[in-house]
This record gives structure tokens, C-alpha cells and sequence, in this order.
């Protein structure tokens, strides 16, 4: 058994961000279901896991949540149903690894937390203002990774609009457009089954809108995110640590080569337009890594 977890805290210990998130997410719905299955063998109710259920969930009541304040985190973590986290933890790993390529693994951690934040938070707003959830805004709870990873998604729909993503009967589609689809497509679903999902994850879009504006003018929002996070961290062992490079087939080398060549482009067309100064720091590391390469 001590051998099993040693090498699950090996494989978490050597994995990017993007896989370290997806593995808390998948390590929670496991647990959970393990015990909600084992409980129904014996008690119908399942009082433990419904515990559990009811101290992950982000509330939609202030006056609940004010008992439980850390749901307003773990509600981001936690999923009941297979497809459910199935096709978050797909987006998530598509997403994720794009938005970390760009901008790191602590920014994508931040900018995933407080994107789902921020979708807890208008999701509680609406459902304790808005007319239409007077009814249900009693007893509604929020669970699921969905807010913070559209958040991802816009940050990295603003980062590199022009980035093609290959879709089934589509085919290539520009990043930006399938981005502003997701949108409207959550905003016209608000009055159907899943309301309050919806209005989440349009506050976790606009947190990643707003994040990645902010941070081309020199202003990243999640600093103080990244600031309590480095508080769990062991910064100076992630320094020195040494990554192994990881063989690329000529396909993903290729995929790779034309996203950092779009970026560099819409970074240069940005210094003809406004001047080299105009640049934030990410985007200077960006043009400085592309010039080493070439030279």
C-alpha cells in the first residue's frame, strides 16, 4: 500500500499544473463515490456521503455558506456524476496545457481558482436578486471545475485568438469564435435545468477576460492568488528543480511551432502599433524565447 502511494505522490510530485489539477479533481470524485456507492449497500440514505456533498457544495444562501467558507473553494474540486467530470476533465486538460505552454503553471492555477471564484460569487448574486430563482434560491447548490476552466479558456481565446482547434464535421476553427459561441451558448441556457452552472460559468468568463486585459497593460489581477498559493509551495525546490524534455512527434512539433509563431506575430504587430514598451513582461519572455530559438 505504501508502495502504491509513493508512486502516486511521485506521478502528481513530476506532473505539470494542468495534471495536477485534473488529479484532485479526479482523486475527489473517486473517494466520494467509493463511499456513496459502499454506503448504499447498507443505508439507503447515505448520511456520509451526503455530508460530504453537503460541505463540498458552494451554497447559493449567504447566510449557509457563512458556515462553511470553504466551499466557496472546494465546490470547484468536487463533481457526483461520470460525465459530468469526464468532459471537464477533458477541457481541462485541452485548455490547460495550451494556457501553461504561454503563461506558466502558477498563473494557471490563479487564474483557475479565482475564475471559479468569481463564478460562485454571481452565481449567488443571481440567485439571491434576480426574480426568476426567488423560488429556488433557497435550497440550490453549485458544484463542478466549469467556472474556472472557461475561465482558461477566455484568458487563452484572448491570448491567441487565431489559435485553430480541429472540430468534429467543422473542422479548423479559430479559438476566438469557438470561445464566443461557448459564451452565448451558456447565456441562452440560463433558463433551462442547469441556471445556476450557466451564470457560473459567465462570471468565470469574464474574470478571464478581464485578467488577460489587465495583464497586456502590465496589471495581473491573480498576483495576490499566486502570493497564497506560493505560501503551500516549496518555492525554491520548484527552482531547482530540473525538467526532463519531452519528445514531441513531428505533429505536435508542428502544432506547437505555429502557435508560438502566431503569437510572436501578434506580438510584433503590437510593437509596430504602440512601441516595444507597449509590451508586458510575459510577452518580452515570449519574444525573448523566439529569438533564441532562431538564432
Amino acid at each position: 500500500m505504501s508502495k502504491w502511494l509513493n508512486e502516486l505522490k511521485i506521478t502528481f510530485s513530476t506532473n505539470n499544473a494542468t495534471m495536477k489539477l485534473l488529479m484532485i479533481n479526479v482523486a475527489v470524485f473517486v473517494v466520494y463515490n467509493i463511499i456513496f456507492v459502499t454506503e448504499l449497500f447498507f443505508n439507503s440514505n447515505a448520511p456520509v456521503s451526503s455530508l460530504i456533498s453537503n460541505n463540498l457544495s458552494l451554497p447559493s444562501s449567504f447566510s449557509l455558506v457563512i458556515f462553511k467558507p470553504w466551499s466557496y473553494f472546494t465546490y470547484m474540486f468536487f463533481h457526483t456524476d461520470v460525465f459530468h467530470i469526464l468532459f471537464n476533465m477533458l477541457a481541462l486538460y485541452w485548455i490547460g496545457n495550451l494556457f501553461e505552454e504561454y503563461l506558466g503553471s502558477k498563473k494557471l492555477v490563479a487564474v483557475y481558482i479565482v475564475s471559479g471564484l468569481c463564478g460562485g460569487l454571481l452565481f449567488q448574486l443571481a440567485y439571491n436578486t434576480l426574480p426568476l430563482f426567488s423560488s429556488v434560491a433557497a435550497g440550490s447548490q453549485l458544484i463542478g471545475a466549469s467556472a474556472g476552466i472557461v475561465g482558461l479558456m477566455v484568458a487563452t481565446a484572448v491570448l491567441i485568438p487565431n489559435h485553430e482547434v480541429m472540430l468534429i464535421l467543422l473542422g479548423q476553427v479559430k479559438l476566438k469564435w469557438l470561445v464566443i459561441v461557448l459564451v452565448l451558448l451558456f447565456y441562452f441556457n440560463i433558463p433551462k435545468s442547469n441556471a445556476g452552472g450557466e451564470i457560473s460559468h459567465l462570471g468565470g468568463a469574464l474574470f478571464g477576460y478581464l485578467f488577460m486585459i489587465y495583464l497586456r497593460k502590465g496589471t495581473d489581477l491573480t498576483k495576490w492568488m499566486q502570493n497564497i498559493l506560493g505560501i503551500f509551495t516549496n518555492e525554491r525546490k520548484t527552482k531547482m528543480r530540473i525538467l526532463e524534455k519531452t519528445k514531441l512527434n513531428d505533429e505536435q512539433y508542428n502544432q506547437r511551432k505555429k502557435i508560438m509563431e502566431e503569437t510572436v506575430d501578434s506580438i510584433l504587430d503590437k510593437i509596430n502599433k504602440s512601441g516595444y514598451n507597449s509590451l508586458t513582461k510575459e510577452e518580452k519572455d515570449i519574444l525573448y524565447r523566439a529569438s533564441n530559438r532562431k538564432s
